[in-house]
């Protein structure tokens, strides 16, 4: 079985199912990565880049879930 990274990330059953626990699980991991994001200089780039792929990708998951 070869898994996608946003299945091996999320879980390739769980990122189906859309369970109300998963969805919690996910917006708060997003609202901790916004805060986060929002602590990084703009000037790091890079290291805010990648927090804004991570929030891309669980609001991905989560919108098309539904």
């Amino acid at each position: 079985m070869n898994l996608s990274e946003t299945d091996v990330r999320f879980g390739p059953f769980l990122s189906k199912e859309l369970s109300p626990v998963f969805s919690q699980k996910w917006q708060r991991e997003a609202s901790k990565l916004g805060f986060a994001l929002s602590q990084i200089p703009e000037k790091n780039r890079e290291e805010r880049q990648v927090l804004v792929d991570k929030i891309q990708a669980i609001k991905e998951v989560l919108h098309e879930s539904k």
